[in-house]
């Protein structure tokens, strides 16, 4: 079963995407994931271009050269589909000539009064004046061709919408074609590789291959003056990947090597210390085996948080390998092993059972990672189990060798002063427990939660600073406020933007939105092009065109410049009037701005507008607002998410923590069924958890997507030490006082490997990982001070005539 189990796993595909572990059923995840696919948002590179602040500050035309080395170095690789870096004055005057072709149906209301301005005769004298001073100085015969076409600058409205969503709605500035910051030090490459983040395997050669690029350029094309700082979704996804790998290796050898001396020190027969990881490799094979064929595509991360199943598995081989550990010799060895096992039978398979229950519980979460952790556990636990309580004991048998030397740590020694110190200073110890309760209670008030997902990317020093210089220059290209509205049809798509738009314009009119970034008036609806195309033509009437003909011909006159020259200029007004269709604006520069505006195909489609808030705390308002006339539009913004998030993690806490206590509780009732022995087992489960929260207050140890789960199965750690305690001291007034030693010495021994096996995961690099050690560390040490505290004062009721000797 080990062979064919290993076998079978060797087909695992490892999902190392953090975000994937978002419950992408959550409508505002499900929105998040939805504009992140349609707009490939995860998927970009940004590439941040500017001085390194050492030697003197490079000049523009200095950062535009170094610059385009790089472009060149990524235009010749085969690893990107689409590089964002200059637009050629070529591919600007061939998109701005298909909108002026097409400006009747552009012609907003705005635009009539901008045009209106320039007819005044002021301004058709200062505009001509201009005129002939720029063709005074440099008379280039295509200054000419612009002077005869469009005299008055109409066409400069229809500039402003391209540079617009050339700055990608960020506060960039555009010169030349390229994105420069606002200040002009830095320019701006976005990049989107051929394949996901999500593939790490191609996503390595493109790190390894930005590595020596930018190495090289910084080494020996610029002497260390400048520096290209870069971020995105296949560098975080690497590096993740890398981390996780890493922490998985070096923690299971950790935790296995504590676990392995913790044995060799309580254990008389050293041979035993082998047969302790049997049933741990076992469930291992055996949960990973089956999980190729029920969930191939695993979570990385989940089944690195289900190595501490090596600290959880290997309790029901302590206790039955401690117990048969002491056994003096090997007469009636057989009959030993059996007694040892219907003794440990019924505890070994309540705490199983109150264990599966908790990861059982897991499946029902409706976050994917809790659910990977949840199957990965419960499989896991029902091989080590089994093989404990069907191989061990068949093993034992054959292998066990008389003991030649004592236990180097003998842990039974030291509970009967500890019991009767607790049963002799009942007071005291009880109002010990009670204080260490009000402070947790105190530190519960102080527990946060972290819904900031990307606090859990493992990233290096040198990627974050990176990160944080790219989002410092750029940071509005790489988060915003994000508006969608999805159609069937995309003139139904863009009537509803068109909506979109009216509203948002009323919220930037309040003062709560600051900025819209909006195709609406470079690609209207039918509908709206339709009434732009009747005010085009309404507005150049037979008056309105006559007055401008003598208002221009008298400035011309003055300026001594040929009126006639422009007679052609009036023959375009109002000129043809066609459709503007998105088969229009496909190719060159519309098509590249449009396509991140734009997405789907005819079934379905996507339009976006990207808003800038005066607050993040305008985010509720505005969208209530919007979605009064928008019941479907689609949403993010980052503050609120990561509120959402908390409020989740929340919620999932106590959901499961409920359903958990009652799994737990009907599984007891099926197995205990008395009182006097469910009291004991149940209440140090609880004090325990409000000691784990508490603490994690005090620290200041954020509950996250990951650690919350923790809290969740130490349920089925902690009363799994009170179901065999119980049950032991229940018998030790009967006819076997010895066992109780031995179960005490068995729980101790449980709880520290299961602290090795969890707690390793505390020297964890990856930030998922480090937060369940650290709170397993803390679940587990309250769980064990907990039982041997609470239980003992409460010997009078598990057995009511034992007095407190």
């Amino acid at each position: 079963m080990v062979v064919l189990g290993l076998i079978s796993a060797a087909g695992l595909t490892w999902n190392e995407n953090i975000t994937d572990l978002l419950p992408r059923d959550d409508p505002v995840v499900s929105a998040f994931f939805r504009l992140a696919d349609d707009f490939d948002a995860m998927d970009y590179l940004y590439c941040a271009i500017g001085p390194s602040g050492d030697g003197p500050e490079p000049t523009e035309d200095e950062l535009i050269a170094f610059a385009g080395r790089f472009h060149q170095r990524l235009e010749s690789s085969d690893y990107f589909e689409k590089i964002i870096y200059r637009w050629k004055p070529s591919e600007f005057h061939e998109a701005l000539a298909r909108v002026a072709d097409h400006r009747a149906s552009l012609f907003t209301e705005h635009d009539a009064a901008a045009v209106a301005d320039k007819l005044s005769y002021e301004a058709i004298y200062r505009t001509m004046k201009n005129w002939k001073r720029a063709l005074t100085e440099s008379p280039a015969p295509f200054l000419a061709q612009s002077l005869y076409e469009d005299p008055l600058g109409i066409n400069e409205i229809f500039v402003d919408k391209l540079h617009g969503l050339q700055a990608l709605g960020a506060s960039l500035a555009v010169h030349g074609g390229r994105l420069f910051s606002e200040d002009g030090k830095h320019l701006l490459v976005i990049a989107r590789p051929r394949f996901p983040a999500t593939d790490s395997h191609r996503a390595e050669e493109l790190i390894e291959f930005l590595e020596r690029v930018i190495e090289h350029l910084e080494e020996n094309e610029s002497a260390g003056r400048m520096r290209i700082a870069y971020f995105g979704g296949h560098r975080a996804s690497l590096e993740n990947a890398r981390q996780i790998k890493g922490d998985i290796k070096f923690t299971i050898t950790l935790s296995v090597a504590a676990i392995a001396l913790l044995s060799f020190l309580v254990y008389r027969r050293p041979q035993l210390v082998l047969l302790t990881f049997l049933p741990v490799f076992f469930g291992g094979a055996f949960a990973l085996g089956l999980l190729r064929w029920i969930d191939p595509f695993i979570s990385a991360i989940s089944v690195g948080c289900g190595s501490m199943l090596i600290g959880i598995s290997v309790d029901y081989a302590i206790h039955v390998l401690y117990n048969a550990d002491q056994i003096v010799g090997r007469e009636n060895l057989r009959n030993e092993m059996a007694r040892i096992m219907r003794r440990l039978g019924i505890p070994i398979t309540i705490s199983a059972s109150t264990t599966l229950g908790a990861f059982g519980v897991l499946h029902l979460s409706i976050m994917p990672g809790y659910r990977d952790l949840g199957e990965f556990g419960v499989l896991g636990i029902v091989g080590a189990a089994a093989c404990s309580m069907v191989v061990l004991p068949v093993l034992v048998t054959k292998l066990l060798r008389t003991a030649k030397r004592d236990p180097i740590c003998r842990l039974p020694v030291l509970f009967p002063p500890l019991f009767r110190f607790t049963l002799q200073r009942r007071l005291p110890c009880t109002a010990l427990l009670i204080l260490l309760s009000l402070l947790a209670m105190i530190g519960l008030s102080r527990l946060r939660f972290e819904g900031d997902i990307q606090q859990l990317n493992s990233l290096s020093a040198e990627t974050r600073r990176d990160w944080d210089r790219v989002g410092g220059i750029f940071g509005e290209v790489m988060s915003s406020t994000a508006f969608a509205v999805e159609a069937g049809t995309l003139e139904e798509a863009l009537q509803m933007n068109e909506t979109l738009a009216g509203r948002l314009g009323r919220h930037r009119q309040r003062g709560d939105v600051t900025a819209v970034n909006t195709i609406v008036e470079l690609l209207p609806s039918r509908r709206a092009q339709t009434e732009n195309r009747r005010r085009w033509a309404s507005f150049w009437d037979n008056d309105r065109r006559a007055r401008l003909r003598q208002s221009l011909g008298q400035a011309c006159r003055e300026l001594r410049m040929k009126p006639e020259a422009f007679d052609e200029f009036f023959r375009s007004l109002p000129g043809p009037m066609s459709l503007l269709t998105y088969d229009d604006c496909q190719q060159g520069l519309l098509g590249q701005l449009l396509a991140n505006y734009v997405s789907g195909e005819e079934g379905n489609f996507v339009v976006l507008t990207s808003v800038k808030l005066q607050h993040a705390d305008a985010f509720p308002a505005v969208l209530n607002d919007l979605e009064k006339t928008l019941p479907r539009i689609i949403s993010y913004n980052g503050s609120s998410f990561v509120r959402h998030m908390v409020e989740l993690i929340y919620g999932e806490m106590k959901r499961l923590g409920l359903i958990t206590f009652g799994v737990i509780l009907v599984i007891l009732l099926l197995f205990v069924r008395r009182l006097n022995l469910l009291l004991p087992i149940l209440v140090p489960l609880l004090v325990s958890l409000l000691w784990t929260l508490g603490w994690l207050g005090w620290l200041d140890i954020r509950l996250n997507l990951m650690n919350s789960a923790v809290a969740v199965f130490i349920f089925g750690l902690t009363v799994d030490y009170g179901i065999f305690l119980t049950l032991a001291m229940r018998r030790s007034n009967q006819a076997d006082a010895e066992n109780l030693l031995r179960t005490c010495g068995a729980i101790s021994i449980s709880a520290l490997t299961t602290l090795c096996g969890m707690g390793a995961l505390v020297f964890a690099r990856h930030p998922a990982l480090h937060s369940i050690g650290a709170t397993a560390l803390l679940g587990i040490g309250s769980g064990l001070i907990a039982v041997f505290t609470i239980i003992p004062l409460l010997k009078a009721v598990i057995v009511p005539s034992a007095r407190d000797s």
